[in-house]
């Protein structure tokens, strides 16, 4: 049965040491020109919230985000909601449309594991390249689920230092090694840990 091609961003699906994923998330401020979407992975931007008010919420010294694009290094985690918004609830207020401010709920244990499918551009991700890393695509989220439209960059598998380290094939009957194929990954550049060796 061939894969589905259904992007859906990152899925937090478990955390390193076999754990279920817990749920927990981290709230932020997301404010700049690009849509996000639930599945798309943030990074810090090196500022925080001064007077915002948001759907109700003070922002003041919340940390931004903003949509993660190939090679951005200061991952945070993917976001898995953003917070009501009561003057539309609506789907297209389910995600940050462009332009508009928004808090963001991330993923943001840095031993998350996600769930992402490969773009299968170029060639497709095989066996061979657990433990290697790659980068992700930006995609285009959908203005009707709301959903990422981010994936993993198949042909850029094995670059040193990529965003995401994969650690296998997610497990399900309706998946395979092959086309579209979704796998298992961790973030392998970002800042959760807060280790890296010069300031964002």
């Amino acid at each position: 049965m061939a894969n589905v091609n259904r992007p859906q961003g990152a899925v937090p699906v478990g955390t390193l040491g076999a754990s279920g994923w817990n749920g927990k998330v981290g709230a932020y401020l997301t404010i700049d020109a690009t849509a996000t979407h639930i599945g798309d992975f943030v990074k810090l931007t090196g500022s925080s919230g001064t007077t915002e008010v948001v759907d109700g919420q003070d922002c003041a010294g919340m940390p931004i985000v903003a949509k993660a694009t190939a090679s951005d290094t200061t991952l945070v985690g993917a976001v898995v909601g953003f917070s009501p918004n009561p003057s539309n609830l609506n789907i297209d207020g389910l995600f940050k449309a462009a332009s508009t401010n928004r808090i963001a709920y991330v993923s943001d244990d840095p031993r998350t594991i996600y769930e992402m499918q490969e773009d299968s551009v170029g060639n497709n991700m095989d066996a061979d390249m657990v433990g290697l890393s790659t980068d992700i695509i930006t995609g285009t989220g959908s203005s009707t689920t709301g959903i990422s439209g981010q994936m993993l960059d198949s042909s850029d598998t094995g670059t040193a230092g990529g965003q995401m380290r994969i650690l296998g094939l997610s497990k399900r009957v309706d998946n395979a090694i092959g086309t579209y194929a979704k796998w298992l990954v961790m973030i392998n550049t970002g800042e959760g840990a807060y280790n890296t060796t010069t300031d964002i």
